[in-house]
């Protein structure tokens, strides 16, 4: 036993070798003197294959072996010859995060995100804002041209009156108004009498509107469209009622009406008076037969609210009387006041 050789034991790999294992290139016989390696061999024991893949990949299309030098014999140096950049990339170790630093890394993303996002939607604001103050701008010096010495004199040599000027003038006004565009009434502009000047331009916008509904339109309804014709200058809802609460003391030709049920709506008196409600409605059933509130709505193409509102000013008036079944409410002419009468 003293005399036979002892077999060399396999040195014990260290724990942080590196997970790849170079194998001895396989050579091919070649009549050259110099037997040139074309093939290597690459063992992944412990995984990271794919991450090499990667690496590999991205060092090829690169070209990183051309930042490796140059051979004395001028020649790109071969890669076989020097440490692989392949290799090289796998080596690093990229930093990673994890656990609260992660979320709180994820948190300041998400929120440089959002404020990117909301400076770029204020630029656009201050873009339109800047585009819509150019246009209140040039519809005032239209506005003033149309009423100028200069046009009238114009208008006179052209056989044209200042009736019809006025006419014209009215209707550019009033596409304005319906563009949103003309110049809006603030509390800066008007100081303590806000309200005031506020009900006047109501009324300017709204007469139009108020009688193409048949005369009545719902508070809320009139709010919507007033402050989306304001567009940026918006009135608050208190503001709005206010102004609209002062048309009959200005003497204005529209009026605020609170109905029983506590339905505030804006009337035109001369169109929607409770006469004339009163007589359409018998003349709808008279020529339909009973109607109901959906029904109605229909007829006078109003808001369902407001038909109801308008059902219960005939009753109250003891002009129709109601008929409540499985079916609905459905309204009939009264009959009883009718042959009283008679």
């Amino acid at each position: 036993m003293c005399d036979s050789e002892l077999q060399p034991t396999a040195p014990e790999q260290p724990a942080n070798a590196d997970i790849v294992n170079l194998i001895e290139p396989v050579r091919r016989e070649s009549s050259d003197e110099d037997n040139v390696a074309e093939l290597i061999k690459l063992s992944f024991r412990a995984g990271g294959s794919s991450q090499f893949y990667s690496a590999l990949k991205e060092a090829i299309g690169g070209s990183a072996w051309t930042s490796l030098g140059t051979t004395a014999f001028g020649g790109a140096q071969n890669p076989l010859q020097a440490p692989s950049a392949a290799l090289a990339l796998h080596r690093e170790r990229r930093p990673t995060t994890g656990g609260i630093s992660s979320i709180v890394s994820t948190a300041h993303e998400t929120e440089r995100v959002r404020d990117e996002t909301l400076q770029s939607a204020f630029l656009d604001l201050d873009a339109l804002t800047a585009m819509a103050n150019e246009m209140v701008g040039m519809a005032e010096h239209i506005a003033t041209q149309l009423n100028s010495q200069a046009a009238s004199k114009l208008r006179r040599q052209g056989g044209e009156t200042d009736d019809d000027n006025a006419e014209r003038a009215d209707a550019f006004r009033q596409y304005l108004l319906d563009l949103g565009i003309d110049s809006p009434v603030t509390r800066d502009t008007a100081g303590a009498v806000f309200h005031e000047e506020l009900a006047r331009e109501l009324c300017d916008y709204l007469e139009n509107y108020v009688s193409q509904s048949g005369g009545t339109v719902a508070l809320v309804d009139a709010y919507c469209l007033y402050n989306r014709a304001r567009e940026f200058s918006l009135v608050y809802p208190a503001d709005f009622v206010q102004a609209c609460d002062k048309f009959e003391q200005l003497g204005l030709s529209l009026r605020l009406r609170k109905y029983p049920s506590g339905l505030l709506a804006i009337e035109d008196p001369s169109s929607a008076s409770d006469a004339l409600i009163i007589s359409r409605i018998n003349s709808y059933i008279q020529n339909f037969g009973p109607v109901t509130a959906n029904e109605l709505s229909a007829l006078e193409d109003c808001p369902l609210t407001l038909a109801e509102e308008r059902l219960w000013i005939c009753e109250r008036a003891g002009r129709i009387c109601r008929d409540e079944s499985v079916e609905g409410v459905r309204f009939y002419l009264n009959r009883f006041v009718q042959s009283s009468v008679t």
